[in-house]
């Protein structure tokens, strides 16, 4: 569907699209971007997924804070708890 909605040159909004992306299909969706990204296409994307926050280059915009605050990748709160969970994440499902 973006691959048919997204042109070069354009500005184009998305929101949350890893609610229908597994993570596999969320790798695709970067390939894509990069690709239209070279071709001058422009995009805000809000999301909480790591995988789609780590497109290179990336400004990333964090909304949860007191003002609208610049992050760098290791800084989103979302990141640092994946690395945490998937470093142990019997420690995470034992603390529920």
């Amino acid at each position: 569907m973006l691959r048919s909605r997204c042109v070069p040159g354009g500005l184009h909004l998305i929101d949350t699209p890893e609610c229908i992306f597994p993570p596999q299909h969320q790798l695709a969706l970067l390939a894509l971007l990069k690709s239209l990204v070279s071709g001058n296409a422009q995009f805000i994307i809000a999301t909480n997924s790591p995988i789609l926050l780590a497109f290179p280059d990336a400004q990333i915009l964090d909304f949860d804070a007191p003002e609208i605050t610049p992050r760098t990748y290791d800084e989103v709160p979302v990141v640092k708890f994946m690395r945490a969970f998937l470093a142990d994440p019997e420690d995470h499902i034992r603390k529920l």
